[in-house]
């Protein structure tokens, strides 16, 4: 049977457009190189914004300080973490995804630090769950951001640097 794809597919894409890559591939290896590079950036991400988000609540909870270079550090790891897991391409999908990944990860360590001083003002009798339903986390969450808004200045700062890191030419 003779090959019956449309003309237009036939041709060189360049994964610069997909995903920022510098290289270029056939159209039916693109969808496949731009999948494993989204899926081993989100691994990668994931990996470094919980690293980062680890030692930004190990860092409060043992201090009770914020310190903004660790708060960058957890937007750095993120963003290093989707660089290196895209096979070191660039992208402002890629930034895209570290920025949110860092976003998480620092919402996640907000509803954990606050629970963890929940904790410690209630003594040794009081137990709050390691998790709850979402919409009270993120209630949670944004209650302590209500409460110390230059929290904010931190995640931006934060995301910023997730955002950018995967954008940099190395």
């Amino acid at each position: 049977m003779a090959d019956q794809t449309p003309q237009s597919w036939q041709s060189d894409i360049s994964a610069d457009e997909v995903l920022g890559a510098p290289m270029t591939v056939k159209d039916e290896g693109v969808a496949g190189a731009w999948l494993l590079a989204l899926l081993g950036s989100l691994v990668l991400g994931i990996i470094g914004a919980a690293v980062g988000g680890a030692i930004w609540f190990g860092s409060i909870v043992l201090t009770q300080k914020m310190y903004a270079v660790l708060a960058i550090l957890v937007g750095l790891l993120a963003g290093t973490g989707v660089y290196l897991g895209s096979g070191r391409r660039n992208g402002v999908l890629l930034g895209l995804l570290a920025a949110v990944l860092t976003l998480l990860a620092l919402a996640a360590s907000e509803y954990f630090i606050v629970r963890q001083f929940a904790i410690q003002e209630g003594g040794k009798g009081s137990h709050i769950p390691l998790l709850m339903p979402l919409a009270d986390m993120v209630d949670i969450v944004v209650e302590s951001i209500k409460s110390d808004p230059a929290n904010l200045l931190f995640w931006l700062g934060s995301c910023v640097i997730a955002f950018l890191s995967p954008l940099r030419k190395r």
